[in-house]
């Protein structure tokens, strides 16, 4: 009797263990994770413009950098100060997406270091193609400086006190003022710029479209509103190579 129960409880033990094993052998598995693929085509809507997209010189870049510094009203002159040379630093600093160090200070300071720098090709400005500039500068005429401003060239146009110098007191060279403003592109449908003031009207001189700050701001003007007459001799040129 004893026998007949021990295997009967015997075969009852394996006839569950069989039941069991077969209930885990058909439990479905988990689910794989599904992991979303990005096709080459598809727009990734956290992907940002690229640097050269965002910070591109175009037309209407330029135009907007100089109307949006001008709507700050920050750059008018206050109690006799002007501050054209704050204006391009920061015009520069927009434009480039990173500050110069050679536009720091005044705009005699600025036209000393730029002066120092390879970064900028130097140049003065003259009216006649034929025309030799000063202290062995090359002369540019405004068609051709006008041109490069079209195509998104950065080129500051400034005029350096003749007495100022590093060697003088600074108290002393503060009183010295020069100026600067920023070459600007024809917006469409305008045509190189002409001034019967700096020529005569029988024979207009072309001079470029500038941006700045001084005893008048102004987003999009002619050069010669920027400088005096008598300073249309002396206009420097500095053309960023970058």
């Amino acid at each position: 009797m004893t026998k007949k129960l021990f295997g009967a409880a015997l075969l009852t033990s394996l006839l569950l263990a069989m039941v069991v094993s077969s209930a885990a052998h058909e439990r479905p598995a988990a689910p794989a994770k599904t992991i979303a693929v990005q096709t080459v085509d598809e727009p990734n809507a956290d992907t940002k413009p690229t640097a050269e997209e965002t910070l591109s010189r175009t037309p209407e870049r330029f135009l907007a950098i100089a109307e949006k510094l001008k709507a700050t009203g920050k750059y008018e002159p206050k109690n006799g100060s002007t501050y054209c040379n704050w204006f391009a630093r920061d015009f520069v600093k927009e434009l480039l997406g990173q500050p110069l160090p050679e536009l720091n200070g005044q705009a005699n300071d600025q036209i000393s270091k730029m002066s120092a720098s390879s970064d900028w090709e130097k140049g003065i400005l003259v009216y006649q193609p034929t025309m030799s500039g000063k202290n062995r500068l090359k002369g540019m005429i405004a068609k051709e400086l006008q041109d490069q401003q079209n195509s998104g060239k950065l080129i500051l146009y400034c005029w350096k006190h003749p007495e100022w110098s590093m060697d003088i007191p600074k108290e002393q060279r503060q009183k010295m003022h020069g100026h600067i403003a920023v070459g600007m592109p024809l917006k469409p449908g305008d045509l190189l710029a002409m001034d019967d003031v700096w020529g005569t009207k029988e024979n207009p001189v072309a001079v470029p479209m500038t941006a700045q700050s001084g005893s008048r701001v102004f987003p999009y003007g002619k050069l010669s509103r920027a400088f005096g007459a008598a300073r249309k001799n002396d206009i420097l040129i500095f053309i960023y190579k970058k």
